[in-house]
């Protein structure tokens, strides 16, 4: 993250304008990665439109990338490794070449590998950027696992089967041998190939991370790497450290935010006006995302686990949609409920994208057959997002604004200027 940063200093100058450009860059470029995550899910240009425009009008985006904040770089990482373990997900990898008997290392293969390539290197950067990288890691770990059981049990299946009956054409008879005799050895090698694409590379990416921080002050070693490691877990897992920090906020309180983060003011502004920067969300998009996310949490639960006599698991029908959405969130949410030192409501920006995703599969559930319901919410979401975007703008921006309004805007605690 901050050597990023150094490409915009290095360009413009050891200036306001140099150290922020970069993060800036990286927030314009988290909007189509959003969209490409979005399109990844669902169908509707217009629900992935929507979604991506509510992204760009949540105050976490618009003050987090504007600032010189390692955050930004790790949340943009994280969002395309995700975009890539999707995309691999969605993989068929029981593809065949056309008229070509099954190989193990076929083209269609070697072309499923390409995603989990990305995805790791991504995951890696992330990590390098700051830690939270690491919480991305588990939940690609999962959605990987569920895919690869995916493929077993569709090996399962297809053993089942008799590849020359049933009338079936050339291409399907291929694809049914591939499942039955490649299957297993496809998934050892698949997973051979993510250790070095998910330990590997990662670790190389972390390593080399720190020449720059390390360098000046000697050679860069393991051993070195290894000690800034210790300090850091010294720092994060220190009980109670930075409590008394006056806008320490605890993780529950970071979905309806109870308190906001007082990032910066101005000095000697006119009378009766006033200049302030505080870190929040956009209170449509968060409360509307928590209350979606908790029923996306719900459907999910409901989709694939049976609680009657006993808990059971249910077959699911392909879609994973839900699984991902709750999947994602919880990797960067859940971690922080274990954290003993102080947390601010800045550390909830990784799960913001997330939220949004799961506002928009609630989008996607409203009827197809009534396209006038369908738009006139989407545009109740997107103009709400946007009226609460200029209400509270001169608390996320800095903008030199009159008192009065500010003072009208005070409708959570600890809104400073």
């Amino acid at each position: 993250g901050k050597t990023l940063m150094m490409i915009g200093i290095e360009l413009f100058g050891m200036t306001p304008f140099g150290w922020r450009f970069s993060g800036a860059l990286i927030g314009v470029l988290m909007l189509p990665v959003m969209y490409m995550l979005l399109k990844r899910m669902f169908a509707s240009t217009r629900i992935c439109a929507c979604a991506t425009a509510i992204f760009a009008f949540d105050f976490m985006h618009f003050s987090q990338t504007r600032l010189a904040t390692i955050d930004t770089y790790a949340v943009f990482f994280i969002l395309l490794s995700y975009l890539f373990m999707v995309r691999y997900m969605q993989t068929d990898v029981f593809a065949t070449c056309e008229g070509a008997a099954p190989r193990l290392f076929d083209k269609p293969f070697r072309k499923s590998l390409v995603p989990l390539l990305f995805s790791g290197v991504f995951m890696g950067l992330g990590i390098a950027s700051k830690w939270i990288g690491i919480y991305s890691a588990v939940g690609l770990a999962v959605l990987f696992f569920i895919a690869i059981y995916r493929q077993y049990r569709v090996s399962n299946v297809a053993c089942g089967l008799n590849a020359a009956g049933g009338g079936r054409t050339k291409q399907e008879e291929a694809r049914i041998l591939c499942a039955q005799d490649l299957t297993l050895k496809r998934i050892l090698i698949t997973c051979g190939f993510c250790v070095l694409f998910f330990i590997l590379i990662p670790c190389v990416i972390y390593y080399l991370c720190y020449i720059p921080y390390l360098l000046p002050t000697g050679p860069v070693t393991l051993k070195r790497v290894i000690s800034a490691q210790q300090s850091m877990l010294d720092y994060h897992s220190t009980p109670g450290l930075g409590m008394d920090h006056f806008f320490q906020s605890p993780w529950w309180q970071w979905p309806f935010i109870l308190k906001a983060m007082w990032f910066a003011c101005d000095s000697y502004e006119p009378a009766g006006y006033a200049s302030t920067i505080m870190c929040m969300g956009n209170p449509w998009v968060f409360y509307l995302g928590a209350v979606a996310m908790l029923g996306v949490l719900f459907a999910c639960a409901a989709k694939y686990v049976r609680i009657r006599e006993r808990v059971t698991l249910k077959q699911g029908d392909g879609d994973l949609t839900l699984p991902v959405l709750v999947i994602g969130f919880l990797a960067q949410y859940l971690p922080w409920m274990l954290v003993p030192r102080s947390m601010y409501i800045y550390h909830y920006f990784a799960s913001v994208p997330f939220i949004i995703l799961a506002t928009a599969w609630w989008l996607d559930r409203l009827p197809r057959s009534r396209p006038r319901l369908r738009m006139g919410v989407m545009a109740l979401y997107l103009v709400g997002a946007l009226v609460f975007f200029v209400m509270f703008f001169p608390y996320a921006s800095g903008w030199l604004t009159s008192t009065e309004w500010l003072d009208a805007m005070k409708w959570f605690s600890k809104l400073y200027y």
